[in-house]
């Protein structure tokens, strides 16, 4: 979905968003296997083929080993634009869980 709008000082923002276009499209959940490889989400673990990704019965070639969860935040228009830029402030928060017996 683009971002479309005007800067809180009447400028078009289109730069700016397209700077950060790739920040925007990151999915907030993402797995992994054994060797790093994405894992496409979302599973149904209610299938026995889903259910293998999670518990990794031997014989099985592919489990999830660890999964990201990426929020992107941006700052507020109202109380969170830079003073010297007029830019709002973006951060990314990134953490990851891993699943100990995979």
């Amino acid at each position: 979905m683009p971002i479309a709008g005007n800067t809180a000082w009447g400028a078009s923002n289109t730069a700016y968003y397209a700077a950060v276009s790739s920040f925007k499209d990151y999915p907030v959940f993402q797995a992994y296997d054994q060797a790093g490889n994405i894992v496409q989400l979302p599973q149904d673990n209610t299938t026995t083929a889903g259910a293998a990704l999670l518990a990794c019965p031997s014989g099985v070639a592919t489990c999830i080993k660890s999964i990201r969860l990426t929020i992107n935040l941006l700052a507020s228009a109202s109380t969170g634009v830079d003073l010297k830029t007029n830019v709002r402030p973006v951060t990314t928060l990134v953490g990851d869980a891993r699943l100990v017996n995979n």
